[in-house]
């Protein structure tokens, strides 16, 4: 099992005997809400080798087995069919659905294209003359991640090049249309037509239905906000945020309920509350 030898500290087993007893008795199916860099899988230093951690798919075929379970990532939708295509002969692959690109794309999980947000034309024009700008004359050591409907700038790799990446993106972002997010040693420019993490969630929560959600970046500060919003208003919500040390979002620390130090411990937390929805 991959908790053996698992040594967890004793504020995780008292924030999940509080979370536990917050889903007791509520009424199933239960719906788990997942991010997947820094979630799912381990933050590296090249995106495009982000992969699942053994701990996180055995529970992750637990929860598609019993539960509704949904990814949500600034991730393309065919990057993270790629990555969970393990989940496709599970038995329950049906309940799996994708959220890439922050919510513009939604999929199953074959890829398959079920809804597509429409984004503001000019605003993409912009983003392609950004695109050129930079692919003409690139910051060194910064590495780049092209998305399509947005772009990532990852400087984990030359960290001293921070603050001339932000000079970079503060030369060329206009003064509307386009914004600039901040995350583990990354910035990302998008439209502002573009819908937001948020916006997914909100299209899944459903009122009485209980739901646990996993982040661990600026990219998820909205659905902890809608989390702990909704928890206080009496809906069965809990929210796990996996800490990355000295890299984690301070604003995230009092939205949580649990705090998991990395992959291990969330796929414990996350087993456990998997079996008050649905007890073995």
């Amino acid at each position: 099992m991959w908790c053996s030898g698992l040594t967890l500290p004793a504020n995780v087993f008292a924030e999940l005997a509080a979370a536990s007893a917050d889903l007791t008795g509520a009424p199933g199916p239960f719906s788990f809400l997942l991010d997947f860099d820094g979630t799912i899988a381990p933050i590296v230093a090249v995106p495009s080798r982000a992969r699942t951690h053994p701990s996180m798919a055995v529970v992750l075929e637990r929860i598609a087995s019993r539960a509704r379970l949904s990814i949500i990532s600034g991730r393309p939708v065919g990057f993270l069919s790629e990555q969970l295509a393990f989940l496709r002969e599970t038995n329950g692959a049906e309940n799996v659905e994708l959220f890439g690109q922050y919510g513009l794309v939604r999929a199953d999980l074959t890829g398959r294209v079920i809804a597509m947000a429409n984004l503001d034309a000019g605003q993409l024009a912009i983003l392609e003359e950004i695109r050129h700008r930079w692919l003409d004359a690139p910051v060194d050591g910064i590495l780049f991640e092209d998305k399509g409907s947005s772009l990532a700038f990852h400087y984990r790799n030359a960290p001293a090049m921070k603050e001339i990446l932000l000079d970079w993106i503060d030369s060329v972002l206009p003064n509307h249309g386009l914004s600039a997010m901040a995350g583990k040693m990354v910035y990302e420019i998008a439209p502002e037509s573009a819908p937001s993490k948020r916006t997914a969630a909100l299209s899944i929560l459903q009122h009485g239905v209980p739901c646990v959600f996993a982040g661990d970046d600026y990219g998820d500060l909205e659905v902890f906000q809608i989390m702990h919003e909704q928890r206080l208003s009496g809906e069965p919500r809990v929210a796990i945020l996996v800490q990355g040390g000295a890299e984690t979002p301070p604003e995230l620390l009092g939205l949580s309920d649990v705090h998991a130090r990395d992959q291990d411990e969330l796929a414990f937390v996350l087993d456990q509350l998997l079996r008050v929805g649905s007890p073995l």
